[in-house]
């Protein structure tokens, strides 16, 4: 398993490769960042399914590979964002590989892009700031609304309380009537008649 230590100026890749001779050994760069390494060797795979593997990992990496009956090792090996594609040292020895890419060095800026990028930041922060205080006053605002709503509900729910109670508790008088003379006599009338 390849480790990869990284210094100020360089990061460095190192991988044990025990038992391969230093001439079986190949080491390329796949596009800015990718470092491979195939070790081959006269040795076939020793099952299918190491077959099948190299197999599958020939289809998938482009460029010319060795034969697969003479594939023993194929390492990919991904670089950090910042390493030099153009500046890559190699050594083996003793079963062990050393890998040497320099990292590229921050770009320098003029001094009035700082001044501007500085500029830029300061409104930047003055504008950040003055959102927040605006956004601090609408919360604020808010807790008022919110305050005002919970006492509103709370009114309503007393208001309408009060109406059920009155609602239960109203007594409306019916008015009884008294027939008169007269009324009676037209209402046993009919009566008299009926049974006739």
């Amino acid at each position: 398993m390849p480790r990869i230590e990284s210094r100020p100026d360089r990061h460095v890749v190192t991988m044990d490769t025990p038992g391969v001779p230093a001439g079986d050994l190949a080491l390329s760069l796949v596009g800015d960042r990718t470092l491979e390494l195939v070790a081959s060797s006269s040795i076939s795979p020793t099952s299918a399914a190491a077959d099948a593997r190299l197999d599958d990992e020939a289809a998938q990496a482009p460029g010319a590979h060795p034969d697969r009956s003479s594939l023993r090792l194929r390492q990919r090996i991904v670089l950090p964002a910042d390493c030099d594609p153009g500046d890559i040292r190699s050594e083996y020895c003793d079963g062990q590989l050393r890998i040497e890419v320099a990292r590229r060095q921050p770009a320098d800026r003029s001094t009035s892009e700082d001044d501007e990028l500085s500029e830029e930041a300061r409104r930047l922060k003055e504008t950040c700031a003055s959102k927040r205080a605006r956004v601090a006053e609408l919360t604020e605002e808010l807790r008022r609304e919110r305050r005002d709503l919970v006492g509103l509900e709370s009114e309503l729910r007393a208001a309408r309380e009060e109406a059920r109670r009155k609602r239960s508790t109203r007594r409306t008088p019916i008015a009884i009537q008294h027939p008169t003379t007269t009324d009676r006599a037209a209402l046993q009338a009919p009566k008299a008649d009926r049974t006739e």
